[in-house]
C-alpha cells in the first residue's frame, strides 16, 4: 500500500522539481512492481503509464497534462463499461428459460449417435448403450435478478 503524504510531495515539487518528478516515477513503477500478477499484467501496466507520459510530455502546462490524462482514463473507465454492459447482457441471454445444460457422458465420443430412455424422473436419462446416467441441469434466474 503506498502512503503518499500531499504536503510533502508538494513540498518537493516546489522546492525540487527533479527530485519530484525522479520520486514519482519511483513511486509508479513500484506501483506496478507490486500489482503486477504476471507478465501480462505488467506489460499493460507499464504500457498504460507510457501514455500517461507521453500525454504529459506533449500537453502545453502540467494542468493541461493532467486534464488528458485524466481524459484517458475515463476513456478507459467508459471502455470497461461498455465490455462489462455487453458481457451481462450475453449472460442473461444465455441463461433465459430453456436454455440448460446437458451433462451426458464423461467418457469421450460415447454421445455420438446415442438413445435415450427417459426414466420416472422427468431430468434423468439413461443411456442405451452404457447405462450411464445423464441428468438436466436448468439455470434459472435468481429472484430480485434484473435484465440490464
Amino acid at each position: 500500500m503506498f502512503n503518499i503524504d500531499f504536503e510533502e510531495w508538494s513540498k518537493l515539487y516546489q522546492t525540487n522539481p527533479e527530485a519530484f518528478e525522479k520520486k514519482r516515477l519511483e513511486t509508479l513503477k513500484a506501483f506496478i512492481d507490486q500489482n503486477a500478477v504476471n507478465e501480462t499484467t505488467r506489460l499493460r501496466l507499464e504500457q498504460t503509464l507510457f501514455c500517461v507520459e507521453m500525454t504529459r510530455k506533449r500537453a502545453k502546462s502540467p494542468l493541461q497534462g493532467a486534464i488528458e490524462a485524466s481524459n484517458l482514463m475515463w476513456e478507459s473507465v467508459d471502455k470497461l463499461q461498455t465490455h462489462t454492459h455487453e458481457l451481462s447482457q450475453e449472460i442473461n441471454n444465455f441463461f433465459q428459460p430453456g436454455n440448460h445444460l446437458r451433462l451426458i457422458t464423461t467418457t469421450p465420443n460415447s454421445c455420438q449417435d446415442q438413445s435415450f430412455n427417459k426414466s420416472t424422473d422427468q431430468n434423468q436419462f439413461a443411456l442405451n448403450s452404457n447405462s450411464s446416467k445423464a441428468q438436466v441441469l436448468q439455470f434459472k434466474k435468481q429472484a430480485g435478478s434484473q435484465n440490464h
